[in-house]
């Protein structure tokens, strides 16, 4: 998670105390939007019906509106700047997840797949232009997703070894 280092940073220097109503008003935020978003109804009013996406949501909305505020204790206690790529590519994965969300693709197989690729190509060039990723992390993934090249440099190493 983007936050995850504040709020490290947080109990680490004792001001933790201020993340116990925050989790609070988490915890009470997750479950109205889930009241919101995944039922067809509620006490006789149409609700958006999303189901299992609608928690997802939820959550996602809640994670994101921690991690701002964390990440304000943050600034605010220590004047540490904000990870600013960390957040970029948050907002970039929020933006797909919308964008999904309400072009109402969730049905349609081949539409699935094409977003999903579109998505991944989206993000990794998203990565490549911050700089979080370098050439030599392409390569290493590269090596990860092909099992034969796993079990030959595992072979190699043991021989060097």
């Amino acid at each position: 998670m983007i936050s995850s280092p504040y709020t490290h940073l947080l109990y680490a220097t004792g001001k933790h105390k201020i993340l116990v109503p925050l989790t609070a008003v988490a915890v009470v935020l997750s479950i109205l939007l889930q009241l919101i978003l995944v039922p067809t109804t509620l006490f006789s009013l149409n609700m958006f019906s999303l189901g299992a996406e609608g928690t997802i949501l939820a959550n996602i909305i809640v994670w994101f509106l921690s991690a701002i505020v964390e990440i304000y204790l943050v600034f605010k206690f220590f004047k540490i700047k904000p990870f600013s790529k960390g957040l970029a590519i948050f907002l970039i994965g929020f933006l797909i997840f919308f964008v999904y969300l309400f072009l109402g693709i969730e049905n349609l197989f081949f539409a699935k797949i094409l977003f999903l690729t579109t998505g991944l190509f989206v993000f990794y060039f998203s990565l490549k232009y911050l700089g979080i990723i370098a050439g030599s992390d392409v390569k290493y993934m590269r090596m990860i997703l092909n099992p034969k090249k796993i079990a030959k440099e595992s072979i190699r190493q043991v021989k060097n070894d």
